[in-house]
């Protein structure tokens, strides 16, 4: 893929009108990363969702890849229903930390690679 507008939008659509699917399957990844960043607890168990059903319709192809970005998801929204956000954003949002989250982090709670 080339890492240009263009080549994205070929990677996104390769094969899409012969198989439809794969757009629908690349959308997903997209929508549920989108998800998975947000400290609503709404939009994390949306997230959830929708990548339970593209999980149960993946074909063979993207099963692997579409069970570990749920395994994913379902991590975030873990912090999310512990704390109602993200401890390890607390400093660079310029927020407290609660003795909670300070034990967390501590004890190397998951951070995403932030």
């Amino acid at each position: 893929m080339r890492e240009t507008p263009d080549g994205i939008l070929e990677f996104w659509f390769e094969g899409a009108a012969e198989d439809p699917s794969k757009a629908m399957q690349r959308s997903a990844f997209w929508f549920q990363a989108r998800a998975g960043v947000d400290e609503d607890i709404l939009v994390q168990r949306a997230g959830i969702e929708l990548f339970e059903g593209i999980v149960d319709r993946a074909s063979t192809e993207w099963e692997p890849s579409t069970r570990g970005s749920l395994d994913f998801a379902r991590r975030h929204l873990e912090i999310i229903e512990r704390f109602g956000r993200f401890p390890h954003r607390n400093d660079v949002l310029g927020r407290e930390s609660t003795a909670a989250e300070q034990a967390y982090l501590a004890d190397g709670g998951e951070s995403f690679g932030q």
